[in-house]
């Protein structure tokens, strides 16, 4: 389910992947020349395959360019990042607590699922170097990390907003059933 959110961010940071992207383009101009040779000098039989290599540069293309930013955007509902095509919400009711985590370069970039704490967590990240943890209550998987150049001042906001929840939550708590009478 994709959830909207409103206008009036508290944070906004958008990333660039570089590395990716560097990686696609080069990928990209290799098969693009290949293909161009193999269309020119090769017989026809060969021409098909060429046409295969056109597809598969064309494919590289919109990768690199689907892939090369991350956004991240904290409103007063909850998180959004989004990275390509793939994006995740999480609201701040669901949020548990969030904290400052370090992946190492050999872990790599991009979206996938990791473990931390024992806890499995969705992990978009664009290269080694500081991120954020968002930990979850019920949601599957139970967290969230973001690759982030500004860590400290996410990690207040959220924080800020998980005590404005607590607080809330704590001001509308009823017992869940009244007192029994003997």
């Amino acid at each position: 389910m994709r959830i909207e959110m409103p206008t009036n961010p508290l944070y906004e940071e958008r990333r660039r992947s570089t590395a990716i992207v560097i990686i696609l383009a080069a990928v990209t101009t290799i098969l693009a020349f290949a293909s161009i040779a193999v269309f020119r000098f090769g017989t026809n039989e060969d021409r098909a395959i060429a046409w295969e290599l056109g597809l598969l540069t064309a494919l590289l293309a919109v990768l690199a360019f689907w892939f090369r930013h991350i956004d991240i955007r904290l409103t007063d509902e909850g998180v959004r990042v989004s990275y390509g095509p793939f994006s995740r919400s999480l609201d701040w009711k669901d949020v548990v607590t969030s904290e400052h985590a370090h992946i190492p370069w050999y872990w790599g970039y991009g979206i996938r699922l990791a473990l931390y704490m024992g806890r499995w967590i969705f992990v978009f990240n664009v290269l080694s170097g500081p991120g954020v943890v968002f930990l979850t209550k019920n949601n599957k998987p139970r967290g969230l990390y973001v690759s982030t150049l500004h860590p400290d001042q996410i990690v207040a906001i959220a924080q800020a907003k998980n005590a404005d929840n607590t607080t809330s939550a704590t001001l509308t708590t009823r017992p869940s059933a009244p007192p029994s009478f003997p």
